[in-house]
């Protein structure tokens, strides 16, 4: 399996680093496609295992998407869960360095109550937008956010509909 270490998106070169982080992430608690390590979060994509230490970790958020389905006669919604990380650069500024689908929304309360206690000096919760993002607040149709019992926040992207009309 090949590591590639975040935010600086580097594969590792030394076999002894990544037979650490291997052994760490095979040692941690498994969510879904996610490891949680001693110092690091592990996620894998395909046969690459992204590597990204707490410390890093700036702002954390699940973000739910909601896809418009039909089953049968039945029309509803799938709400799928994804954990949102995000890292802050020099100046301060935050941006989503990754977006993980999860198994379901108990996985994604687990997770959000582990990386509290894992990553403290992170801040739970979506960034807020600032004036001057107004521009790119425009582009996404609905945007709801609810707070839920453990203090994590819900944030809904709904899709656009195409051709203004039922399908």
């Amino acid at each position: 399996m090949r590591f590639v270490r975040l935010p600086q998106k580097t594969a590792s070169a030394s076999r002894e680093l990544s037979r650490e982080w291997f052994a760490e992430r095979r040692a941690g608690r498994k969510i879904g496609v996610i490891s949680l390590g001693a110092e690091h979060l592990f996620f894998r994509q395909g046969l690459t295992a992204y590597v990204l230490p707490y410390a890093d970790i700036s702002r954390y958020f699940r973000r739910v998407q909601a896809i418009p389905a039909r089953i049968g006669c039945c029309a509803g919604e799938l709400r799928i869960e994804n954990l949102v990380l995000c890292v802050a650069d020099a100046q301060g500024s935050e941006t989503e360095l990754a977006q993980i689908q999860l198994p379901g929304e108990r996985a994604a309360k687990a997770l959000m109550n582990e990386l509290g206690r894992l990553a403290p000096h992170a801040v739970p919760g979506r960034p807020i937008i600032s004036a001057d993002a107004s521009a790119d607040a425009q582009n996404v149709s609905a945007d709801i956010t609810d707070a839920s019992a453990d203090g994590s926040q819900i944030v809904t992207d709904a899709p656009e509909t195409v051709g203004g009309g039922a399908t």
